[in-house]
């Protein structure tokens, strides 16, 4: 049997957090993620594929749950499920 390790969630980081979204004339929309006015990650989503573009957080926050909290942001911002996160 694998075990497979999953990311902790650091609550008190994700409690912190502010998205800030921007859509671009390719499609793609940028989710950034702020600690304060410091941006710590982000997430590029493109709309007319329906795929994540990018994915990249300061490494500071790595494993922290961040880049999946990010995930469910834009799932719940567009309505949608992303099938396979990267």
């Amino acid at each position: 049997m694998i075990r497979i390790k999953r990311n902790p969630t650091d609550q008190t980081t994700i409690d912190k957090l502010s998205i800030s979204k921007q859509k671009n004339e390719s499609g793609d929309i940028e989710y950034l993620a702020y600690v304060g006015n410091k941006i710590i990650g982000g997430l590029g989503f493109n709309i007319y594929k329906g795929y994540v573009t990018w994915v990249q957080i300061d490494t500071k926050y790595r494993r922290k749950g961040i880049a999946s909290f990010l995930y469910k942001y834009v799932e719940n911002d567009l309505k949608i499920k992303i099938d396979q996160p990267s």
